[in-house]
């Protein structure tokens, strides 16, 4: 009779134990489940580069455009300031100016110099007048290159 107590509990915690034991496979995912990627884990970012500054001098007005952009593990810094629309944005409110121009930008570390200052000049509107333009970027591989036009 003693054994026979003691061998339901026994029996039901071998049953839990394997019940509830650890397995690597997934289990009942639909087939259309997102894959991380791995090798993306590091880069939060949705562009080409986790940082992006920008100025943009005319002969009349100093800093004309500036921009201020760097995404780190999991945070957003960013500020956007143009002086001929009064903007001077920080935060969630410069991303929502800047993403769709960002958007435009699709350039790499190795695209010529001349073709980035392009893209930088049609997707911020910069009149041919400009003084001088600058911009450092950091590319999501970490390498950092600097365009200038004077």
């Amino acid at each position: 009779m003693k054994r026979l107590k003691w061998a339901l509990p026994i029996t039901a915690s071998l049953f839990l134990i394997t019940g509830c034991g650890s397995s690597d496979e997934g289990t009942n995912q639909p087939s259309d489940a997102p894959v991380e990627d791995e090798a993306n884990t590091e880069n939060n970012s949705m562009y080409t580069f986790n940082k992006f500054e920008l100025e943009v001098d005319y002969t009349d007005v100093d800093d004309a455009i500036k921009v201020d952009y760097e995404a780190e593990n999991n945070s957003t810094e960013a500020s956007y300031e143009r002086k001929e629309d009064d903007q001077n944005l920080r935060g969630d409110e410069a991303m929502q100016e800047l993403d769709p121009v960002f958007g435009q930008l699709n350039f790499d570390q190795d695209t010529p110099d001349e073709e980035v200052l392009n893209q930088i000049k049609a997707a911020f509107n910069i009149a041919d007048d400009a003084k001088k333009i600058e911009a450092d970027v950091t590319f999501t591989d970490g390498t950092e290159k600097e365009y200038k036009q004077e």
